[in-house]
């Protein structure tokens, strides 16, 4: 998550208010998509400096300094709205009323089915990882796809090398425990082959175990699951093309992240940050193992 020349008290204060609106998400009715003049911004009241990722409630009060631009996401209606400084904007629950400034630019991102699909969906699947219990091993840690959602039938797996190991066992199963494939490999990297089927909506483990030359083996299993069909047909149907905007493009990474498809998401956020690398949020999305 981010800020320009960042102390640590500001990134700790931004961290506790991304905390505080993450725990509000359903009262939440839009979110800072851009911004330029970082710090220029604030929530009046409070003086909160406001961020990209950001999300407010109805009745949040902004206020713009001289140089700073403001882009707005509305989940509603997929509206943007794009403020140029000075000015104060009030949050209302449909859009943004303006107190004082220049008239916003709209535009309609054409995202209402997805932020709706999103809204309903938010959460994810949960589960998390089960990591080794014997401390005196070094770990195996399971990298990708890691409690998520995932959009391709072959996904791509990867896991951290443990030092000293000769080959390592991937194993697949679904959520009654079937067994769907077991393949033996040198590298901790593979992607799922084409008969191994999953299905859409479905929940599945996938093992490793890593056999080292001293015969010890470590083990570590994760969960995923492949987003239902409907979800699929309209994350591709809204993705935007290489041209869009990077207002467009944080909308779009945030919409796939309530959806649950945490890993989708942050590929684009490492896109992201690497155009603003002085933004403390996307920083924190970027490096964030949830």
């Amino acid at each position: 998550m981010r800020f320009k020349d960042l102390s640590k008290p500001l990134t700790q204060l931004l961290l506790a208010i991304s905390v505080s609106l993450t725990a509000q998400a359903a009262e939440n009715v839009a979110m800072v998509a851009d911004i330029e003049g970082l710090g220029a911004i604030t929530i009046e009241g409070e003086g909160e400096p406001v961020d990209i990722l950001v999300e407010l409630a109805s009745g949040a009060k902004l206020s713009l300094g001289d140089d700073s631009k403001l882009t707005l996401f509305f989940f509603g209606s997929s509206e943007e709205y794009i403020y140029e400084g000075p000015g104060k904007i009030l949050i209302e629950d449909q859009q943004p009323k303006l107190l004082s400034g220049k008239q916003a630019d709209t535009r309609n991102l054409n995202m209402t089915k997805l932020a709706d699909i999103a809204a309903e969906d938010e959460g994810g699947i949960g589960l998390g990882v089960l990591k080794l219990r014997n401390f005196e091993k070094p770990k195996l840690q399971l990298l990708s796809p890691v409690d998520t959602k995932v959009l391709a039938m072959q996904p791509e797996f990867s896991w951290l090398p443990v030092e000293g190991a000769t080959s390592y066992k991937f194993i697949l199963s679904n959520d009654l425990g079937k067994k769907i494939t077991d393949i033996s490999l040198n590298k901790n990297l593979m992607v799922l082959p084409e008969d191994a089927q999953l299905d859409f909506g479905e929940e599945y483990t996938w093992e490793i175990i890593a056999q080292t030359s001293e015969q010890t083996e470590y083990r570590a299993h994760a969960y995923f699951s492949v987003a239902e069909e409907h979800i699929s047909e309209q994350v591709e149907s809204s993705r935007p093309d290489k041209s869009a905007s990077f207002s467009e493009k944080v909308v779009y990474a945030r919409l796939l992240e309530k959806l649950g498809l945490k890993q989708s998401a942050k590929t684009l956020w490492q896109e992201l940050v690497a155009l603003k690398p002085d933004s403390a949020l996307l920083k924190m999305r970027t490096n964030s193992e949830d």
